[in-house]
């Protein structure tokens, strides 16, 4: 029997390499360099500088509206901040801010007083929201002590129950319970949220209620507002608000995100590929696997991410010259003893956040390796030959949201 000789020269070198078959594509726009791929950034998904002109139209299409009734609906609207999840519900183009609610359950629950006096200002939720800012609320707890210039001081009105009439001023609000007017401007459907460890999933504002042993709340599964109010000692969710100061922040639209810094810009980075693989055997075939860190100057931009997919000269096969038949095979991000190749296989592409590319040992920037190889046809009955194919990897910078 003819022993096959079967060299596979289907993927390329470093980028800086010259292997046989090797080939880089990089968008037409975007400049390839020896050695790595620098990607010019675009506006698209880039912060916002607090020095230049605020995109209020950006923030205003974020609010969330009644017609938003699916929680992906909800989720595609949240923006972040300090790692917690907020829903805009006020953008004031005078003040420069943007109001921000609370759109998950992170701050837990809390008795609006411990006593029989609905007063917000001497309320137990008031002081646990106070120790948040402080950075005092005890480990596990929200800390906002890092973020506080870029929140808004002010004096907060509450009304009287049922009432246009002043009930308390409080002064140099920072995080804040709405009052029953503020959340009657706000959608039922975001008002809803049903927060674990809290009686009927409700969450207190800090309008009193009826009595002065009652203050209003939200009901949680409904989106609706009790005027009249709960007993102040029962155990409601708090879901604070806040005024964001824009002049103070940074936004990433890649990820919805304020920053209370300048995020990097960089989107450069560097690419390594295997030089070249040579089959052992039929199934699963291991590369030293495909590695991408970030270069240039400060770490790789949060907001995007970098993608790469590969195309194949001979459509995901391999053929010898002047041979007639071919060896088909998968380019594969994974793969076993048990791996068998499949026809109807797409081919693999690699996605590496930000996370990905700024990966570091220590100091040293090592990125992220992730596993490439192939998975071969059964060869045993193929004509013998030096079967090969050339693999073109094509990278891209783009959101990090992309799908």
């Amino acid at each position: 029997m003819n022993k096959k000789k079967l060299t596979a020269c289907i993927l390329a070198g470093l980028i800086s390499g010259t292997a046989l078959g090797y080939s880089v594509i990089v968008n037409a726009e975007q400049p390839a360099m020896i050695g790595n791929f620098a990607i010019n950034s675009s506006s698209s998904g880039l912060a916002t500088n607090p020095s230049s002109t605020i995109d209020y139209a950006t923030y205003t299409n974020l609010i969330p509206t009644k017609n938003d009734q699916t929680e992906e609906a909800l989720a595609a609207k949240a923006v972040n901040f300090n790692g917690y999840k907020w829903h805009i519900i006020n953008v004031n183009q005078d003040e420069k801010t943007v109001t921000l609610l609370a759109a998950d359950t992170s701050f837990g629950t809390s008795r609006f007083s411990d006593g029989e006096n609905n007063s917000y200002n001497s309320s137990t939720v008031k002081n646990y929201l106070d120790s948040i800012v402080a950075g005092t609320a005890g480990d596990g707890k929200p800390n906002f002590k890092n973020v506080v210039e870029a929140i808004k001081t002010f004096n907060l009105t509450t009304n009287k129950f049922d009432s246009h009439e002043v009930s308390e001023t409080t002064e140099n609000a920072m995080l804040y319970l709405l009052s029953t007017e503020e959340a009657r401007e706000v959608p039922e459907n975001v008002l809803m949220m049903n927060i674990d460890g809290a009686m009927e999933g409700s969450w207190w504002l800090r309008s009193p209620g009826y009595s002065s042993y009652e203050a209003a709340f939200v009901w949680g599964d409904y989106g609706r507002v009790d005027y009249d109010g709960g007993p102040v000692y029962y155990s409601f969710g708090v879901r604070p608000a806040l005024q964001l100061n824009l002049e103070s922040v940074f936004f990433e639209s890649g990820t919805k995100t304020f920053l209370t810094e300048e995020p990097s810009q960089n989107t450069e980075y560097t690419i390594t590929i295997p030089s070249g693989l040579d089959v052992k055997n039929a199934g699963w075939n291991a590369t030293d696997g495909i590695t991408a860190k970030v270069a240039g100057e400060g770490a790789f931009n949060k907001s995007k991410k970098l993608t790469v997919t590969a195309e194949s000269t001979n459509n995901w096969a391999l053929k010898a010259e002047g041979v007639d038949d071919s060896i088909g095979y998968n380019l594969a991000a994974s793969g076993n003893d048990n791996s068998v190749y499949n026809a109807e296989t797409s081919a693999a592409s690699w996605e590496f956040s930000a996370g990905d590319l700024n990966t570091k040992d220590g100091e040293t920037i090592t990125g992220k390796k992730k596993t490439m190889g192939i998975i071969i046809e059964d060869y045993s009955g193929k004509k013998g030959g030096n079967y090969t194919d050339t693999v073109t990897f094509t990278a891209k910078v783009e959101n990090a949201n992309a799908t």
